[in-house]
């Protein structure tokens, strides 16, 4: 009874741990009002894919999946409750189910979350188009059929546009997986898929008669969107607690997720490699037949050898000499008992006689690093029971001459049986030494080569728009898992070379330079690889011009991804404090007058510029030291970090001071904001007895209400941040005239 208590006595407390552990780390990123909120909703139910791994996987009346997954990481920051749901479960359990959420929305860095049902994204990453291997467009008068599994119509329109030229058709899939065998029972052309998805599958043996597509590249971020919300739930509170967990957590979380479903992914039998790679199967049959029969032959060979060396010795010895091929006979005990005038040339014997090395052990002919070698190889020939185990091999190794030099030789041993009943050891010895350093010098070259190849930077190409021939050297697959087509086809030819979006237009812009002037042009742009990973080089475009018109263009394209990131590790160091990693105050300001620079053409755009005192950062450093003063700088930033976004410009001023500009957020939001961040401010640091308590005292002006320069938005900011003081600190105070 007493053993049951204290068990039940254990299990309370871990309750109250676990509970709160988790209203501690809500309480980390939400206001008051917002876990007052979270308290009072229901568990949201989130509509997701039936089968779209490795995003979701509805199977066995479970969920599985990286999306999953992110949801319990948003349910552990902010205690919102979620259960799951597919379109198909509820046309079979349940029709009338409502759906608060949809999972794997699409969010479009074009439009945004204006109208605040979607939150920002939790996933960056890109749809490919997948055709089957060796798939030749049919060409204009025929008709392209297109899969997707996305109800998007920005998605649809886009791809309108790249087939503009040619017939085609869209048809709609409900997953990634019925497009998948669609393209491989050939009942569509192209399909398109996620990123992740595609990669998880194509080095698989079912998929691997599939390829990417690599001209067209389109946007697929997935966000989380309000569907069928109860109309007493405040959407965009519900929006802006979602989006405060996607901030509060590590892009990368996301990808993990990912990378851990799709090394989950069931494992390939062998019977599938077997169908898949029957011929390679049928090669490797074939091989081992050849081996088999050869062992066979040269077996017959051996046998051969023995009865000449009984029978015809004088003759033997005339012709292995003549073909300086060495002839050695040793006992169990690895003993010479014979050796010809062709072995002792070998080993540099050169006119002894054969005497002076009968007897000896073979081994002392043998280098000292290939000993163990074949004395292994001598075991394996099982001289006690000649009926289980193999009677002959062929080895290479080293023999270690007169000189103690050493020559590279192929020995072929075979086990003989005489005619006494007696088992010895019969080898012939071919010099090996003429391949050997022919092939040793061939590797060294071709290291040599390869090790050139592969430091070298610049990739030259040749586009002729007459035969529309593109000749490119096989370093452009090596260094960015794609390459061009042999051939130019409708595409434009600025999609041919994996541009980073922002840099199309550069592209575009310098082939109309060209047309007009025909002068070479460098271009510094980033290339995407075929992983997603983008990469800088200098691409020189040189034309070639034929009655007013390019004929063909040439150049390089030169990797200076390395460079390039080095200087913009040094100009980010120049551009940021180094102690807090937040950006200088000149930065910020030119950050701040190019948007306004650009707003004041745009009608409705708005900013803030948030001025920010810290209180009683001078006790900290008289008090408690400047260690301490550094540490409550830093906690500042990394508070300021996780309450504004990415968008957000984050500076320090210098000092305890710090300016925030945050563009085109209403006046609801940039409160809330404000809120939680004169709460989040207010720490307490302690030294043995001595402890001081920061706080901060803001000062907000709004662009363009208050000011439509820099400097007017920054002296509003400060006076109202002196107000803030005025009135007993921590607190916000917005500008008024």
């Amino acid at each position: 009874m007493i053993s049951l208590k204290k068990i039940l006595l254990k299990a309370i407390i871990v309750l109250f741990c676990i509970t709160g552990l988790f209203s501690q780390t809500a309480q980390t990123i939400l206001t008051k009002e917002e876990i007052k909120f979270v308290e009072s909703l229901p568990t949201l139910t989130v509509l997701l894919a039936d089968n779209d791994l490795p995003f979701s996987k509805y199977d066995n009346h479970e969920f599985s999946g990286a999306i999953p997954k992110y949801f319990n990481l948003i349910t552990e920051l902010t205690g919102i409750k979620f259960n799951f749901t597919t379109e198909k479960q509820r046309s079979f359990v349940n029709q009338k189910q409502t759906i608060d959420l949809v999972g794997a929305a699409r969010y479009s860095s074009k439009y945004g979350n204006e109208n605040y049902d979607t939150t920002l994204p939790y996933l960056v990453s890109s749809k490919l188009l997948v055709s089957k291997k060796y798939y030749n467009n049919p060409g204009k008068n025929q008709t392209i059929s297109l899969g997707v599994s996305s109800h998007r119509s920005d998605e649809k329109i886009e791809l309108k546009r790249c087939f503009q030229n040619q017939k085609h058709m869209i048809i709609q899939f409900s997953d990634s997986d019925e497009i998948l065998q669609s393209l491989l029972q050939g009942k569509i052309d192209m399909g398109l898929i996620n990123q992740y998805t595609i990669h998880a599958f194509l080095d698989r043996p079912d998929y691997s008669d599939l390829q990417i597509e690599t001209e067209f590249i389109f946007e697929d971020n997935y966000c989380i969107q309000i569907a069928g919300l109860s109309k007493n739930i405040d959407g965009r509170m519900l929006i802006s607690i979602l989006n405060r967990a996607i901030l509060a957590t590590d892009p990368q979380v996301m990808v993990d997720f990912i990378q851990e479903e799709t090394k989950n992914l069931p494992a390939v039998t062998r019977f599938q490699y077997a169908q898949q790679y029957k011929w390679e199967f049928f090669l490797l049959i074939l091989v081992f037949f050849i081996i088999f029969f050869g062992v066979i032959l040269f077996s017959g060979q051996t046998k051969l050898f023995s009865d000449l060396f009984t029978t015809k010795q004088m003759q033997l010895e005339t012709l292995s000499t003549n073909l300086n091929t060495g002839i050695v006979e040793i006992d169990k005990k690895m003993r010479i008992l014979y050796a010809n005038q062709a072995f002792l040339s070998l080993i540099h014997f050169t006119g002894e006689s054969s005497d002076l090395i009968e007897g000896r052990e073979f081994t002392e002919f043998v280098a000292e690093t290939e000993k163990n070698k074949f004395i292994s190889q001598i075991g394996k020939l099982n001289i006690p029971n000649e009926n289980t185990e193999k009677h002959s091999f062929s080895i290479q190794i080293r023999l270690q001459k007169n000189d103690l030099s050493t020559l590279p030789v192929i020995l072929n041993a075979s086990l003989m049986q005489s005619k006494n009943n007696t088992q010895s050891i019969y080898m012939i010895i071919f010099d090996n030494s003429s391949q050997f350093f022919t092939l040793q010098k061939y590797q060294n070259s071709k290291k040599k080569f390869d090790s050139i190849i592969e430091k070298t930077n610049e990739i030259q190409y040749e586009f002729d728009f007459n035969s529309g021939e593109i000749t490119v050297d096989d370093n452009l697959y090596k260094k960015m898992g794609w390459t061009f087509p042999h051939k130019m086809s409708n595409t434009p030819f600025y999609k041919l070379w994996h541009l980073s979006p922002q840099y199309e237009n550069q592209f575009k812009n310098a082939i109309n330079t060209i047309s007009e002037t025909g002068d070479t042009i460098p271009l510094k742009v980033k290339l995407k690889k075929t992983s997603g990973i983008e990469l800088w080089v200098n691409i020189l475009l040189s034309p070639v011009m034929k009655d007013g018109k390019i004929s063909k263009i040439f150049g390089t394209i030169e990797d200076i991804d390395y460079e390039q990131r080095e200087q913009d590790l040094i100009k980010f160091k120049a551009d940021t404090d180094p102690l807090t990693g937040l950006y200088q105050k000149d930065v910020f300001e030119d950050f701040c007058k190019k948007f306004m620079k650009k707003a004041i053409h745009e009608p409705g755009s708005n900013a803030a510029l948030i001025f920010l005192d810290m209180d009683n950062f001078k006790q900290v450093n008289d008090v408690l030291g400047h260690l301490e003063g550094d540490k409550a700088i830093c906690d500042t930033a990394r508070k300021l970090q996780l309450i504004f976004s990415q968008y957000d410009v984050i500076s320090r001023f210098g000092g305890d001071e710090f300016c925030i500009f945050v563009k085109n957020i209403p006046q609801e939001t940039l409160e809330d904001k404000l809120n939680w961040l004169v709460d989040k401010m207010k720490e307490t640091y302690t030294i043995d007895d001595k402890s001081v308590t920061v706080t901060a005292s803001v000062g907000v002006s709004l662009f363009p209400k208050d000011g439509n320069s820099y400097d007017q938005l920054l002296d509003c900011a400060d006076k109202a941040q002196i107000e803030s003081k005025q009135k007993g600190k921590n607190r916000f105070t917005f500008f008024s005239k």
